[in-house]
């Protein structure tokens, strides 16, 4: 399971992950966590927020199918307080970058 974020830093680590999976043989979850809907001040904020969010999640699955087209690329697109949901998520993932 990794985290996506669409820094620098983010990039480097998905791809550093993406290797991974394809060297052990085995699934890639991406995950993209928005805060939930009482941290914007309007609801179509949130909204942008979880769309973008998406955006995101699909277009950095077909950039690591692109790195690799044998890793199996899921997502996870969560909402609430990103550690607590990464934590809750990663219940069956064997690493968490």
């Amino acid at each position: 399971m990794v985290g996506v974020d669409n820094s620098k830093a983010g990039h480097a680590a998905l791809e550093w992950a993406a290797r991974r999976a394809a060297q052990f043989h085995v699934p890639l979850n991406l995950v993209r966590v928005v805060p939930g809907p009482w941290s914007f001040r309007h609801a179509d904020r949130y909204q942008e927020a979880m769309n973008r969010a998406a955006e995101l999640l699909a277009a950095e699955a077909q950039r690591v199918s692109a790195l690799d087209p044998a890793v199996p690329v899921s997502t996870t697109l969560g909402t609430g307080e990103t550690a607590r949901t990464l934590r809750r998520l990663s219940g069956d993932s064997d690493m968490v970058v």
